[in-house]
């Protein structure tokens, strides 16, 4: 769902992340249509956002969707997001754990210049 969403509908389960890795969301809620076009502009790929990894592994299907008894309002739009290789899995990272001091140094940071 769009994070905007998620404030009026908290009951909605956002992607969840572990281990940095995020999980390739089955459906995407936007709000309605002006609200869609701005959280649209910072979730993308370009800005770095959530869209950008759903929109390189998915399609989205739009599926039809109305308010009980106020058809004609524009409350946002639920998509599908689609895989585009149903036969792709999941990342599973190795973890390990390490206890270190507070003041635990792990040196001078090194840049590759390419």
């Amino acid at each position: 769902m769009d994070r905007l969403v998620g404030l009026q509908f908290p009951c909605q389960q956002p992607m969840r992340h572990r281990y940095g890795v995020a999980e390739t969301p089955e459906y995407r809620i936007t709000p309605e249509f002006s609200a869609t076009i701005m959280t649209t502009n910072w979730q993308s790929h370009a800005s770095g956002g959530p869209l950008g990894y759903a929109e390189l592994l998915t399609r989205s299907a739009v599926m039809p969707s109305y308010l009980r008894d106020d058809w004609k309002r524009n409350w946002g739009e639920i998509h599908r997001l689609v895989p585009y290789d149903p036969a792709a899995t999941e990342a599973r990272p190795s973890t390990n754990t390490v206890r270190r001091s507070g003041l635990w140094n792990p040196g001078p940071l090194n840049f590759a210049i390419r």
